[in-house]
């Protein structure tokens, strides 16, 4: 930790350029099938964890129609998939990994494709060493907020919550988030120790969970 340095000032995610939102996904650098259009994207991160990433997609093919194999090659386990969201062009980097799965479901009214896919692990990293990222504040940027203390492994007081708010690449486990105006003990930096990213239908909600940074 730097004593004494200058505290940066955490962005909120209500502050982010309001142009429309960009989404895009990759397989080996190749963009997907025109034929294909993304439903959902769930991405689950946390410290000493593989990073895994689940896209739901649609075709565009009438109704009772196969897949084309083109599509379905793009997609392919072992290929390198990433996958961007923001506001501003280029969109950030939110997953990169490898497939380790796929599979197709037909039906008369609708067919889609589940890709599954990974990424190496987040390392544990120092948090006394890092100022918080991102502002979070109730009635500003917070969609959702629930924390509670409880007995620890040392007896102690434990905070812990979940809070979800505007779409940002920005917290990753292991990085420092500020809350605000959620009331008493539950305000201060917190340490993030998972996160979860939600793309549905076009809308992009974050969703961190979160502990009291270890006492210096």
């Amino acid at each position: 930790m730097c004593y004494g340095c200058p505290r940066m000032s955490p962005v909120s995610p209500a502050a982010v350029d309001t142009g429309d939102f960009t989404f895009s996904i990759t397989a080996d650098g190749t963009p997907l099938d025109d034929d294909l259009s993304v439903i959902r994207v769930d991405l689950w991160s946390a410290l000493e964890t593989a990073t895994k990433a689940s896209v739901v997609l649609a075709t565009d093919t009438p109704p009772g129609e196969p897949f084309s194999s083109k599509a379905l090659a793009t997609l392919e386990r072992g290929k390198a998939i990433e996958i961007r969201a923001g506001y501003s062009v280029p969109a950030d980097v939110i997953f990169s990994g490898t497939i380790v799965s796929h599979g197709v479901s037909l039906a008369a009214e609708a067919s889609g494709i589940i890709v599954n896919a990974e990424s190496a692990g987040i390392p544990v990293s120092d948090p006394d060493a890092r100022d918080a990222i991102l502002r979070l504040e109730y009635g500003v940027s917070i969609i959702s907020f629930k924390a509670e203390t409880k007995p620890g492994t040392s007896r102690l007081p434990e905070l812990r919550g979940e809070v979800s708010f505007q779409g940002s690449a920005l917290p990753q486990p292991g990085s420092i988030v500020e809350l605000a105006g959620v009331g008493g003990s539950f305000d201060g930096d917190m340490f993030v120790s998972a996160v979860h990213h939600n793309i549905d239908n076009g809308n992009w909600t974050t969703h961190v969970r979160f502990r009291e940074p270890p006492a210096t």
